[in-house]
């Protein structure tokens, strides 16, 4: 998970120094709200595992990946999660429920 958010333009404008691992992993939940409860984080943590293993199809939490990545402008992975949800809804394997109108355009 740290290493995706090491890619984030938002995170990055936030620290004055390099955004690394070690510095996300130890402050995680208190720059990055979604993760400031233990549930969120535990719940999301192996997606992001997935995700930057390029194990795409053990993704659970498709939705609230990609809202995350798309808020803090994590371009890399987001592109990626992009392509393979389309894919996804185009196989029918797939129907988004809560993505913002942001992403679906």
């Amino acid at each position: 998970m740290e290493h995706i958010f090491v890619e984030s333009t938002i995170l990055l404008s936030f620290v004055e120094e390099q955004l690394t691992s070690e510095y996300i992993l130890a402050n995680y939940q208190y720059i990055i709200p979604e993760f400031a409860t233990i549930e969120t984080f535990d719940k999301l943590k192996n997606d992001f595992m997935f995700l930057y293993n390029g194990q795409l199809h053990n993704i659970i939490n498709l939705e609230d990946i990609l809202i995350i990545l798309h808020k803090y402008k994590i371009n890399k992975y987001y592109n990626i999660m992009i392509e393979n949800t389309i894919w996804n809804i185009l196989r029918l394997t797939y129907k988004p429920m809560f993505l913002c109108s942001e992403i679906i355009q």
